[in-house]
């Protein structure tokens, strides 16, 4: 892209023909297209979508399918009702989806729903010695173990919601999990448990285990999502060292493999976009990262279908359904609000705010610290 004018209208297009298929995929009550059939298949597809058509000012559908889930989805204490609804969550990844809505919830003015669920992930998900994210069910758990990517959405979506305290013990879990890593910048091991950071790893629990920055067909989000609650998280407590351990993510996917951008490859890049963008908007010296910020914004264009549609990487579903088309669309409009958001708000990148009294204070790089 030859200019910033350009970027922003080219990302507003995409984001606008993504908008528009996601629009034509909800019924007038809320629910995603189709969450009747196939026992319910659609109904663990929907939950990004609120966040996404919230985040690109949609709101009235935004709040139609938040009362779908309300209905359908969630029970009365906030959490996944059985059956569909929480089936793909049950044992991996169970607080993901519902960090998700929560923080939609709480964008929408739902208080209720957000408090519900932001008080069942600190009560039921939140691992009380690390602060990171319990990957199973409470029903299932015969582990500790806690991943990257749903810890950062927890602690992203605690800032949201005025959780300080849930996202406090998040970032501790990211600073200690940082400082074991036995071997960077090549490999990034995202599982914590009960015995510490996980570093051997069966073969058929590599992509979830480790990301191996010299290699093809990996979790390439994982330093992108940290990034993104990690600079949030510097920005809500004015404090350095955040955004300092942000930066050392995002350096290991600016210094890997370049088969992370092939899209027709790979779209586990994706979250690197979100990560930068955050950093470009909240960051002292954040300019740095419009170089990267442009490049994804390039690689969103890229890889959007000509219907208006964004699908996962061609290794992990060659064969996509309208319900995988459902998530990850509403996931890269949900990156694409970011991107524009940053590119619109970089002269306050320039600027020199100062985000304290006195400065942005490197006193103390403890979670919470001031």
């Amino acid at each position: 892209m030859k200019s910033d004018s350009l970027a922003l209208g080219t990302l507003c297009d995409a984001r606008e023909r993504g908008v528009k298929w996601l629009l034509q995929h909800i019924g007038d009550d809320g629910s995603p297209v189709g969450a009747e059939e196939d026992n319910g298949y659609y109904s663990n597809k929907y939950y990004r979508l609120p966040w996404a058509l919230l985040d690109a000012g949609e709101r009235g559908s935004a709040a139609a399918v938040l009362s779908w889930i309300e209905e359908h989805a969630l029970d009365d204490c906030g959490d996944l009702r059985e059956g569909a609804a929480r089936e793909r969550h049950t044992y991996k990844f169970a607080s993901y989806p519902l960090a998700i809505i929560g923080l939609a919830a709480w964008g929408l003015g739902r208080y209720d729903t957000g408090n519900a669920v932001m008080d069942l992930l600190k009560e039921e998900y939140q691992d009380r010695e690390t602060g990171g994210a319990l990957t199973l069910r409470p029903e299932v758990r015969a582990s500790t173990r806690q991943d990257l990517f749903p810890t950062a959405q927890l602690g992203y979506s605690a800032l949201m919601a005025g959780r300080q305290e849930v996202a406090d013990r998040a970032y501790g879990w990211f600073v200690r999990l940082y400082e074991a890593q036995p071997a960077l910048p090549h490999q990034l091991y995202t599982v914590w448990d009960e015995k510490g950071l996980v570093t051997k790893i069966a073969e058929n629990d590599q992509f979830d285990f480790v990301t191996d920055f010299r290699a093809p067909r990996q979790a390439f989000y994982n330093p992108g999502i940290a990034a993104a609650f990690l600079g949030r998280y510097g920005a809500a407590t004015r404090t350095a060292a955040p955004f300092e351990l942000a930066r050392a993510f995002l350096s290991l996917s600016e210094h890997g493999t370049a088969a992370q951008f092939d899209h027709a490859e790979s779209r586990q890049i994706c979250k690197y976009g979100w990560g930068a963008s955050v950093m470009l908007e909240c960051a002292p010296n954040g300019q740095e990262f419009l170089p990267a910020v442009h490049r994804m914004a390039e690689w969103f264009v890229a890889c959007q279908e000509r219907d208006g549609t964004w699908t996962n990487s061609p290794f992990l579903a060659p064969h996509p359904t309208d319900g995988d088309r459902l998530e990850v669309t509403a996931e890269m409009v949900l990156h694409l609000s970011t991107v524009i958001t940053a590119l619109r708000g970089a002269p306050r990148a320039y600027s020199g705010v100062l985000l304290g009294p006195g400065g942005l204070s490197r006193a103390s790089a403890e979670p919470g610290g001031s």
